[in-house]
């Protein structure tokens, strides 16, 4: 489900003049924490850092016999893992836009077994994003709401401070971005209580030093993070552009690190089919109804040869 950006850009590398700013290196996962608190103004407490946060989130929160509301395709950890901790998930649906079904999620809310709302907001594998609206009808519900930035591309753990909306816990990545890449740290912010209880339920969770050092590299280098997200987002502006001067395609506008591509009334996996290129993603996850995602090619021959192969296939 996720979209590793180190297979198509350049990774970061620490300059031996930026290497004596600031601190040299982090012990634990406490350091990080520690890090984020004070840069984002907050108690030590409201921020917990592990590899992978979500198991710890969902049994910490949620009973068994209680229900996360959420609306699919989404992240395909999040499904995993809930059932995994015992409880369920409610899935309201969405439609061809992949926008979620406001009758369905209203009433999923209010069910008697909710007690937690997931929104993924860009929302991988659809690039989607919510409004605030459907944050909002959650909370007026009385749910918790977990709302998991890990595939927006401006905010890279760090760069910009979380909500901290009453009764919402935001999970992300230190020092990645657009993507939700496989490896990096994740963060949890939010209320005290509820960010106690995630941490007490860290378990095996907890980062390795390899993986606290990669963490903390991209918190020291914003700028280069920031400068590789910039550089994606041109390639998408790029082939956007490009695809739409297609006809019959019709293309989503892009919220996320892909571009959804609909060819009316052919199913997706005969558009996955047909189109011969590495910027087609046909795995299951990234197909959907009549809709592909593409990865954005840079401009030049790579992205020429992008819309030759959509070209020759329609």
């Amino acid at each position: 489900m996720f979209l590793n950006l180190d297979r198509y850009l350049p990774p970061i590398v620490r300059s031996s003049a930026s290497a004596s700013i600031g601190m040299d290196s982090v012990e634990n996962s406490s350091d990080l924490e520690r890090i984020l608190a004070d840069r984002w103004g907050l108690n030590h407490r409201q921020v917990c850092v592990g590899s992978t946060l979500l198991r710890a989130v969902f049994s910490a929160l949620v009973l068994p016999e209680e229900r996360v509301v959420l609306a699919a395709p989404t992240f395909e950890d999040v499904l995993d893992v809930i059932p995994n901790t015992g409880c369920r998930y409610i899935d309201v649906g969405r439609n061809h836009r992949f926008e979620i079904d406001g009758q369905g999620w209203s009433k999923a809310l209010l069910a008697p077994a909710s007690a937690l709302a997931y929104v993924a907001c860009p929302d991988l594998p659809t690039s989607t994003v919510v409004g605030p609206r459907v944050i909002q009808m959650a909370v007026e519900a009385g749910l918790g709401v977990v709302l998991d930035v890990r595939g927006r591309s401006d905010h890279c753990g760090g760069s910009q401070a979380p909500t901290m909306e009453l009764d919402v816990l935001e999970l992300g990545l230190i020092g990645g971005g657009a993507g939700g890449e496989v490896g990096s740290v994740q963060y949890v912010v939010g209320p005290v209580e509820q960010v106690v209880r995630i941490r007490d339920r860290l378990d095996k969770d907890v980062p390795s030093n390899t993986e606290i050092q990669c963490a903390f590299e991209g918190l020291q280098h914003l700028d280069l993070v920031n400068e590789r997200l910039a550089r994606w987002r041109r390639w998408t502006q790029a082939t956007t552009e490009a695809l739409s001067e297609l006809q019959p395609l019709d293309i989503q506008r892009p919220q996320g690190p892909v571009i959804w591509v609909r060819v009316p009334g052919v199913a997706s996996s005969d558009i996955a089919a047909r189109i011969d290129h590495e910027a087609v993603i046909g795995c299951d996850q990234w197909t959907w109804r009549d809709a592909v995602a593409v990865v954005p090619m840079p401009p030049g021959e790579g992205l020429s040869r992008l819309v030759d192969a959509f070209r020759s296939a329609l």
